[in-house]
């Protein structure tokens, strides 16, 4: 034989016998890594990575976690409006912009989670795309899934938030973005009746936010210790004497952290600390939940502070804050409490309750099978369907045409900014 070749649904691999300097042995070595590497499932992710957000930046560290479970060897591949290079962040990311070229190497795109299906501009502070061509904020999960469709990629939702009602002048797009979605899944009952009264007839399933399966992340936890972990919000200080209030404890030990120095999370050690409180930085969310699961519980308000302890098994005490849809899923939870410093200090003092999370884990192992059995069968499927990059350039023009055409569009953006802002300031976050 003059070559050697292994067919591959992405590209052909062939060695050439008359020019290759490798013996037998070598040919076969370079086959087995090429069959292997194409033998991986690449899976494309689309949400906020880019930010310095706990929750978010716990996505795809999950969703690899949950699919390598199911299918063996697969590459989870962020995208975001900004790139980040696993040099100065806990993984690789790439820009928006390289989807279009990118997007028929996939065998499937996952929307989110977190609160992704959004069309208030105010996601994080001074986060905004690099070009004023693309819509924000839908440029990030509404555009990519036509792209995906077009390229004949299935699309899954990783059970994003929808936190406001649907615009609309979105309504017909959002429409089109769940008939030609393969799954599509939301977090909350609240998120799901936003997209049903838009999507009518659709199927969407509620599923719990995948970050309740943060505990699997370490595959050894330490044993709790007599420390409870603070968001460094820059009120922290008012809520650790009705903290100690609450459990009727002067001996613990507190440990200040930021959970989402992007909302306004505290980055360094207050000038004074408290007596019995140190101030830690972990480096990425592995740092995080190692921190978590040794401690004793949290305090704070973020979403995913909470969850990730509740899946450690400690109790979450959670300032009184705005009354976003997304905290309704604590609803009933035991482990959480919520504190007023206005009020008189009880606690009820409950654990969490392992069959509480063991029926949110089986409900969240349907999802990743659900999510799995399209990777494989697209995989499976082999090439792609021939589309354009520059169909990208089309998908993300739509919204800004909508909008545009809308009459009342830009007083429901000014509404939704005002009403972000409010809760904001209510929850403590800076706005920059």
């Amino acid at each position: 034989m003059l070559a050697s070749c292994v067919a591959m649904y992405r590209s052909p691999l062939c060695v050439d016998r008359r020019t290759s300097t490798l013996d037998d042995g070598g040919i076969a070595d370079i086959i087995e890594t090429s069959i292997y590497i194409a033998m991986v499932i690449a899976i494309g992710m689309v949400g906020t990575f880019d930010v310095a957000n706990f929750g978010d930046l716990l996505f795809p560290l999950i969703a690899r976690h949950e699919l390598e479970r199911r299918l063996g060897p697969v590459e989870i591949r962020p995208y975001s409006y900004n790139a980040r290079s696993p040099a100065s962040w806990p993984f690789a990311v790439s820009p928006l912009d390289r989807l279009a070229a990118e997007v028929g190497t996939l065998d499937l795109l996952l929307v989110g989670g977190g609160d992704t299906i959004r069309f208030d501009p105010l996601v994080a502070l001074r986060y905004r795309p690099g070009s004023p061509d693309i819509h924000h904020p839908t440029g990030f999960w509404l555009a990519p899934i036509f792209l995906a469709h077009t390229a004949n990629v299935p699309v899954a939702w990783n059970a994003p938030g929808v936190p406001s009602e649907i615009p609309p002048w979105a309504h017909a797009l959002v429409r089109v973005s769940v008939a030609v979605s393969a799954y599509v899944s939301v977090r909350d009952q609240a998120s799901h009746d936003r997209l049903t009264r838009v999507a009518h007839g659709a199927r969407v399933e509620v599923v719990p936010d995948s970050g309740f399966n943060a505990s699997m992340l370490v595959p050894d936890p330490p044993v709790s210790s007599d420390y409870l972990v603070v968001q460094s919000r820059p009120q922290y200080s008012r809520w650790l004497p009705r903290v100690r209030e609450l459990l009727q404890d002067d001996r613990s030990h507190f440990v200040l952290a930021p959970v989402g120095p992007v909302t306004g999370d505290l980055v360094r050690p207050p000038a004074k600390l408290p007596p019995r409180t140190t101030f830690e930085y972990p480096k990425n969310p592995n740092e995080m939940l190692a921190l978590i699961a040794g401690s004793n519980g949290v305090v704070g308000p973020s979403l995913h502070l909470t969850i990730a302890a509740l899946s450690f098994g400690r109790q979450a005490l959670r300032p009184t804050s705005s009354p976003l849809s997304k905290y309704r899923m604590l609803d009933g939870l035991k482990g959480v409490q919520e504190f007023d410093l206005h009020s008189a200090a009880t606690s009820d003092n409950l654990p969490p309750e392992p069959s509480q999370l063991s029926d949110i884990q089986k409900k969240l192992a349907r999802h990743w099978d659900a999510i799995a059995a399209l990777a494989d069968a697209s995989a499976a499927r082999g090439p792609r369907r021939k589309w354009e990059p520059m169909m990208m350039d089309l998908w993300q023009s739509l919204p800004l045409r909508f909008e545009r055409r809308s009459p009342i569009a830009k007083l429901h953006t000014k509404l939704q900014i005002a009403k972000t802002m409010i809760e904001r300031y209510r929850n403590g976050a800076s706005l920059g």
